[in-house]
């Protein structure tokens, strides 16, 4: 960028003669076109999420590469009793299971947030449900949550089904939301419905290379214009993580991923999810979106006739360099560091690095200027979820300035020379130092299948921002929930943040909790002019009385499934007089707005910002609730059907027993008002197909958890009441109070 045109731009906005909206897109602009070069095929990551072995989140994960942990371990004595009763005729189950890369729980998921009933939840697949909520993270983590709904959002997600439906067959129930629960073809489709998505949605299977390849088709999708913002990623589970000899041949048997080393013998096999949000590189910097990364170029191909179907092809791994590299458009010099598959198996490791040296060699004769490394040696090999992991690792790299080491190397492998290659292996963690050129990347993930990519990303480019024009507040600052649990979490995850956090621009956060941020039930909202003053403000909302709250600035409020009706229009009447009509607003009009968001109304906080030069901030993400959801092992038919287990048969001859499930609260209409015969059967019907102990008659069907399998159910029970009810029905009359109003009209039931 020009200086002198940054110079202009700057004097203009603090002379009031352009908005701080205008100049920033201008910065942006100038950035663009300037010394970032962002051509139409660069993408930004905008958005990032995942948890891997021993490492919840991102921030955890990062602690662990750069402090050289192994994070190997033997599978959680937590998850184990989940599985156990399955293995009575294993004599040493600690042999049984497999040493590996393991998530710490699998079972854990926030099913109210997603609108999801507690029988379905226990229904889908733990594949299912930690992409979903990973997936969520990472929109949050782009500061999108509060207006990713409805848009042409791709979904791209790349996992293994070698090993089949292993959660489906442990349950041993042949039901319909089994059956979606469990759908390999859904996987992606549950986001995209969710979140009422309407770019594509791809599940990608190449074995090892789903989670990148996944990657690489979302940004081709970006490129042909297919959607405007992309979530890939990738995941992989072991449910029943045995020793399968079918893989013993390429399997470490020391335990211990050496990638590169001259000891090493295979690999080990670990579970990860990870998600990234994508957009085009222009389109990010022209909407102040905050970048951690962009992808350069990428590439995709196969082996093809090889020596074997599975047999590495260092000449197709070369080609696949020179064309990501053609795509990303950069001298291969210009890399300072390669993300290797690396799987530490005898004869992958030298295929991988001839092909590498081969591919540079091509440009250049320098000797060992390029760093390699491997998470593998960290982690083990997360199959689908390995290109993910990996390129998690370099962006965190590139954001921290920093390569972690690769582990467990000690003496070079004996058909590798690395004296005359291009690359050196990064077995010390180090600062990575800049070059003429911003710092770059490349990242391979080579599938069993034979389908190769390979990814070329770059550091983020310098924020353009008009710091000394920006408006100096005051602001909102929101914080918003489902429960009460979630909000008192947010608020404490707030209050670390922000204590560690000291330099962030203060229009900025408030921007991202109010625009990129849903707003729910339990909500807190406070008018600050100073970074400082916002942490002490949170500080006391966590120590105070509620009731108390409003006399320090701090305003608290809490609703039951929103504010709706006549109260709701008066609320958002007041609210839109005010957002439509200011320029600057007085302290007094921002405290109403105040009051009126606590209170439930829907604040257009868009339009607060619209003359303002405020951007996206990688903010803490929604805490999602930890509730088990997980199959009764002792129920009806409920048994691995892949092992002849001595208890099937006993629970097959067990008779069927009557429904328990306890009276469903009604709610929803005026304290004294009774409800109908009709509202009563209507709601313990719906209560129990979702699983339900009180239910809103003015809940949508829906949005408390229903879809189109349940309602062909209900039609079913309703049979049982004697009501005959077309289910296409519950589509036009979606509430209890509806449905049941209109059976009576129609003199289907009595009253």
């Amino acid at each position: 960028m020009d200086p002198r045109a940054r110079e202009v731009i700057l004097k203009l906005v603090a002379e009031q003669k352009l908005s701080p909206k205008n100049g920033a897109f201008l910065l942006g602009e100038l950035t663009a076109n300037g010394d970032s070069k962002a051509t139409d095929n660069e993408i930004a990551i905008i958005g990032i999420a995942g948890k891997f072995p021993q490492s919840n989140h991102l921030d955890k994960l990062w602690h662990n590469l750069s402090h050289s942990v192994n994070l190997v371990s033997t599978f959680p004595s937590k998850r184990r009793k989940d599985i156990d009763p399955y293995l009575y005729e294993v004599s040493n189950l600690d042999e049984f299971y497999g040493y590996g890369g393991y998530l710490d729980e699998i079972d854990k998921f926030d099913a109210d947030f997603f609108r999801i009933t507690p029988k379905e939840a226990r229904a889908m697949d733990p594949i299912q449900r930690l992409f979903l909520e990973t997936s969520w993270e990472c929109i949050e983590n782009a500061g999108y949550g509060g207006t990713i709904y409805g848009t042409k959002t791709g979904v791209f997600v790349g996992n293994d089904h070698t090993f089949g439906q292993t959660y489906k067959h442990l349950m041993g129930e042949d039901d319909p939301l089994t059956l979606v629960g469990s759908y390999a073809g859904i996987l992606s489709s549950r986001v995209s419905y969710v979140l009422n998505l309407r770019g594509p949605s791809l599940v990608i299977d190449t074995a090892c290379s789903s989670g990148l390849v996944a990657v690489h088709t979302a940004c081709q999708s970006l490129v042909n214009n297919e959607c405007d913002m992309a979530i890939a990623g990738g995941i992989y589970l072991r449910v029943f993580p045995v020793n399968v000899s079918s893989m013993q041949s390429i399997e470490s048997s020391t335990r211990i991923v050496r990638s590169f080393d001259n000891n090493a013998d295979g690999t080990v096999w670990g579970e990860g999810v990870g998600a990234i949000l994508l957009k085009p590189l222009k389109k990010a910097l022209q909407d102040g979106d905050y970048i951690h990364a962009t992808i350069k170029g990428s590439a995709v191909n196969n082996d093809g006739a090889s020596n074997g179907i599975t047999a590495p092809n260092a000449s197709s791994q070369q080609e696949l360099l020179l064309n990501a590299w053609k795509s990303a458009k950069i001298h291969p010099e210009t890399l300072s560091y390669v993300e290797a598959h690396g799987t530490g198996t005898v004869l992958g490791d030298p295929v991988e690095l001839r092909g590498l040296s081969s591919a540079f060699r091509k440009f250049t004769q320098r000797r060992q200027f390029c760093g390699i490394g491997s998470i593998k040696t960290n982690m083990g090999h997360l199959v689908s979820a390995s290109g993910i992991a990996s390129l998690l690792k370099v962006v965190m790299a590139l954001k921290h300035k920093q390569i972690p080491a690769t582990l467990h190397f000690t003496r070079p492998n004996q058909y590798i020379s690395f004296e005359e290659s291009p690359v050196y292996i990064t077995d010390q963690h180090q600062d990575w130092k800049r070059g003429d050129t911003p710092r770059r990347a490349g990242i391979s993930s080579f599938g069993f299948s034979g389908t190769n990519c390979h990814l070329v990303l770059e550091e983020a480019p310098h924020r353009a921002v008009a710091e000394q024009a920006d408006y100096h507040g005051p602001w909102i600052f929101t914080v918003s929930a489902k429960t009460k649990q979630a909000f008192d979490a947010l608020l404490q995850q707030y209050c670390d943040f922000f204590e560690k956090n000291q330099s962030l621009r203060l229009a900025d956060v408030c921007y991202t909790t109010a625009v990129g941020r849903s707003h729910y039930n339990y909500r807190l909202s406070c008018i600050v002019n100073r970074l400082e003053d916002l942490h002490n403000k949170l500080c006391q909302a966590m120590e105070k009385d509620p009731t108390t709250l409003t006399s320090f600035g701090i305003y608290y409020g809490h609703h039951s499934d929103r504010v709706k009706g006549e109260k709701h229009a008066i609320l958002q009447t007041k609210a839109n007089s005010i957002t439509q009509t200011f320029k600057t607003l007085p302290t007094e009009m921002l405290q109403e707005i105040c009051q009126l968001y606590v209170e439930g109304a829907d604040i257009d906080w868009a339009l607060l910002y619209c003359d303002q030069s405020a951007s996206r901030l990688p903010l803490p993400v929604y805490p999602l609730e930890r509730t088990r959801y997980w199959f009764d092992r002792h129920s009806k038919a409920n048994a691995f059907s892949e092992m002849s287990l001595k208890h099937k048969e006993m629970d097959r001859q067990e008779p069927q027993e009557q429904s328990t499930w306890p009276e469903v609260v009604l709610t929803g209409r005026v304290e004294g008002e009774s409800y109908t015969k009709i509202e009563r059967i209507l709601g313990q019907v719906w209560g129990e197909l979702l699983e339900l102990e009180e239910i809103q008659i003015d809940g949508h069907f829906l949005e408390v958890g229903g879809n189109s399998l349940l309602a062909i159910k209900m039609e079913v029970e309703l049979e049982k009441h004697n009501i005959e009810l077309s289910h296409i029905l519950i589509a036009e009359y979606p509430t209890i109070r509806e449905l049941a109003d209109y059976l009576s009209q129609e003199g289907m039931v009595e009253i």
